[in-house]
């Protein structure tokens, strides 16, 4: 029997309509069940921009890209636009293999001045 892998919650950050949110460990099926929920529920406030911060990622599966997919569709209903913070090779190499920087601008560091995100109001 495998021990259970430790994940993280996202760290979520709110600054006006801007929502940056930070990813570690692997984003897998497990933290994609975790972690998708919530993410939805803060994108019902207006949001324009949400920065999906996955630096701290070691890993991402298919289930991963799907949700990275499904948030950029759901803020495409709002005219809101998605970047993702990235610069290890091998989850570029995976997010570029299946063209996620074709609708998803993949950025090495913030589109605005650095912070490490806090958590939300509401947690």
């Amino acid at each position: 029997m495998f021990p259970e892998a430790q994940q993280s919650a996202p760290l979520m950050r709110r600054d006006g309509e801007r929502l940056t949110v930070e990813l570690h460990g692997e984003l897998d099926v497990a933290m994609v069940l975790d972690i998708e929920d919530p993410l939805l529920q803060e994108l019902r406030l207006p949001t324009a921009e949400l920065v999906l911060d996955i630096r701290l990622l070691t890993f991402v599966d298919c289930s991963g890209i799907a949700l990275i997919e499904r948030l950029r569709a759901r803020l495409d209903l709002t005219d809101g636009r998605m970047v993702l913070i990235c610069t290890d090779p091998f989850v570029l190499r995976i997010l570029t293999y299946l063209g996620v920087p074709d609708s998803i601008p993949v950025l090495a560091s913030p589109p605005y001045d650095s912070y490490r995100a806090q958590p939300s109001a509401d947690g």
